[in-house]
């Protein structure tokens, strides 16, 4: 009768000590995926159930589902949004105590976001110096040449130019979206031919950093005039389309936090939210741009169906807002 080697005895044990290890790992990190999931499920869930009570003018019932369980808010897309709106539902419950003290947890724990920029006149400015440097990593200026000399033909700040540019993009000069846009500031060929056309600008090359610059920030530019100079309508227009920004029904918008809130494209909304986040910091960082906080400018009073329609460029793709 054969007997095993010990050697090879002390292998397979180890062996199979390993595989038990990658075993149960495998099956904790599956279980922990899937209870991430049912997390987030859950919180965005809480979220939307907040929102339709708010939209219903029921404050206390949306505030019972934004505090239900506040340890699940990281798992939400933009967490400081639950905090903003918990306070505008506290301060219209008249618990001003509770509401100043969630305001100041929010800056203290997102100093940088949207919605921060949203309730303090001079968010940007008050963050610590060693925060700024730790952001501004992020926040680069490439093509300055060119960002400076659009913003000197069009009017639009460099900071917003590099706000699009950043989350259009990413920086990358030969980026193309499934849908077809193409460049810095993610131009679809056809609204680029008409902005070029209507203002008599050159057109060769679209992935050109030059000239696709100059294009975008007439096109924004241009988007200005149409809306009035509804800076929140006409960063949804450039992601989304001009057409459909104007069929948009705000009158149920109370005010502008609220409009961002309802435009029913997810990636538009989010777009909004990233570029006029962008532009805070990037005025925050360098110093060199003057314009209306996103503070002031929500302060403004909603105008519904502030837009004109025109052919000239409403030629604009239909799914440019979903790229």
């Amino acid at each position: 009768m054969n007997k095993k080697s010990p050697r090879l005895t002390f292998k397979k044990n180890k062996m199979n000590k390993y595989l038990t290890i990658i075993l149960i790992t495998f099956t904790f990190l599956l279980l922990l995926a899937f209870a991430v999931t049912e997390i987030r499920e859950r919180a965005c869930q809480n979220w939307k159930s907040g929102w339709t009570a708010w939209m219903e003018r029921n404050p206390k019932k949306a505030l019972s589902y934004w505090t239900r369980n506040k340890t699940t808010l990281i798992f939400t897309p933009r967490p400081a949004r639950v905090y903003y709106w918990s306070i505008q539902a506290l301060l219209e419950l008249e618990q001003f105590k509770e509401a100043a003290e969630l305001r100041a947890e929010l800056f203290r724990k997102f100093p940088a976001d949207f919605y921060t920029f949203m309730l303090y006149p001079n968010a940007a400015s008050l963050i610590s110096e060693k925060k700024l440097k730790k952001i501004k990593i992020h926040f680069p200026r490439p093509w300055e040449e060119e960002v400076i000399f659009a913003s000197k033909i069009t009017g639009i700040p460099k900071s917003t130019i590099w706000s699009v540019m950043k989350k259009e993009s990413r920086f990358l000069n030969n980026a193309v979206s499934k849908a077809g846009a193409v460049g810095l500031m993610q131009l679809m060929p056809l609204t680029a031919q008409n902005v070029a056309k209507q203002l008599e600008l050159e057109l060769n090359d679209l992935s050109n950093p030059k000239e696709n610059i100059i294009i975008g920030a007439a096109y924004y530019a241009l988007l200005q005039k149409k809306f009035n100079g509804d800076l929140l309508r006409v960063t949804a227009a450039y992601n989304a389309g001009e057409t459909v920004v104007c069929k948009w029904d705000t009158l149920y918008s109370k005010d502008w936090a609220e409009w961002i809130e309802n435009i029913p494209y997810t990636e538009t909304r989010e777009f909004v939210r990233s570029v006029l986040e962008n532009r805070e910091l990037y005025r925050a960082i360098y110093a060199d741009d003057e314009f209306l906080s996103l503070y002031e400018i929500l302060q403004n009073p909603l105008i519904t169906n502030n837009c004109t329609i025109s052919n000239k460029i409403t030629k604009k793709d239909n799914n440019n807002g979903r790229k």
